[in-house]
C-alpha cells in the first residue's frame, strides 16, 4: 500500500512537471523613471517598441526633464522606419515651471502632476500613407493625452 502511495505521488509529480508553463504577456512597460506604462490591450503584439532617454540625451525644453521614454510604431513594411507614437518626459516641479517659459515647437503637454510632473509630446500627423495597413494601424495606436494620463501608474 505504501509503495502504491509513493508511486501515485511520483506519478502526480511527473504529470505536474509535464504541464507547459505559461507566462502571460506583460501588460505594461516598466520604465527607469519610476512609473509603469500600461500598454493598451488593443495594440498589436510586435508592432511597438520603446526607448528611454537620459536627461543628457535631450535638448532644449526637454533637457530640463529627468529623462523620457518614447514608444514607437514598428511598421509591417520593413522598408519604412519606425515612427514615434508619443514621448513622455519626467520633470521636477521646479524644472516643469521653468520649461513652461520655453518657446520650443514640440513643447510637452501636461499629462500628470504631483511630486513628479509627466508631460507628453504627441505626433502631429500620421507619418505613413493612411490608406496602407501601416497607416491604419498607426492611426489606431496613437493615444490622446487623456489616454496617456490613465496609462501612467507610479510605482
Amino acid at each position: 500500500m505504501r509503495k502504491s502511495l509513493w508511486l501515485g505521488l511520483f506519478g502526480l509529480l511527473a504529470l505536474v512537471g509535464c504541464v507547459p508553463s505559461y507566462q502571460a504577456p506583460q501588460p505594461y512597460y516598466e520604465t527607469r523613471l519610476g512609473f509603469n506604462f500600461l500598454i493598451p490591450p488593443d495594440w498589436p503584439t510586435g508592432r511597438y517598441g520603446e526607448r528611454e532617454y537620459a536627461a543628457v540625451e535631450l535638448t532644449q525644453t526637454q533637457a530640463l526633464s529627468s529623462g523620457a521614454i518614447e514608444l514607437y510604431y514598428i511598421p509591417m513594411d520593413n522598408t519604412k522606419p519606425p515612427q514615434p507614437l508619443f514621448k513622455i518626459y519626467q520633470y521636477t516641479k521646479t524644472n516643469w515651471a521653468t520649461a513652461q517659459g520655453s518657446s520650443s515647437l514640440d513643447r510637452p503637454k501636461l499629462v500628470k502632476s504631483g511630486d513628479v510632473v509627466y508631460a507628453a509630446v504627441l505626433p502631429t500627423a500620421n507619418p505613413y500613407d493612411p490608406t496602407t495597413p501601416d497607416g491604419k494601424t498607426y492611426a489606431r495606436m496613437v493615444l490622446t493625452l487623456d489616454q496617456i494620463q490613465k496609462s501612467i501608474v507610479q510605482r
